[in-house]
């Protein structure tokens, strides 16, 4: 249970944010925070950036602490022309950042 309203809110995050690029990842063992493991990784082999491939030390780095990559989901982003954001359509509203 506490997997699934992690996954969902990590999803609702990812609709409410700027980012682009949303790794999805596959616990290993019911007791480890994502959160955590992500800010860890983060710290140790430096942040899984939108559009480059996630790197063979960060999927290591996450595997370390109970998580495995599953599959990046790319969403569709332009230009805004008028003001030089890049934007992308969350199925509420369109952001812009």
């Amino acid at each position: 249970m506490k997997r699934t309203i992690l996954a969902a809110a990590l999803l609702l995050a990812g609709a409410f944010t700027a980012q682009a690029d949303v790794d999805v990842w596959s616990p290993m063992a019911k007791h480890d925070d994502l959160e955590a493991a992500t800010n860890d990784c983060d710290q140790q082999v430096g942040p899984n950036l939108n559009g480059v491939p996630t790197s063979a030390q960060y999927k290591r780095c996450m595997a370390r602490h109970g998580w495995r990559y599953a599959y990046t989901q790319r969403e569709p982003t332009w230009i805004d022309p008028e003001t030089g954001l890049r934007c992308h359509n969350t199925g509420f509203a369109t952001i812009c950042s």
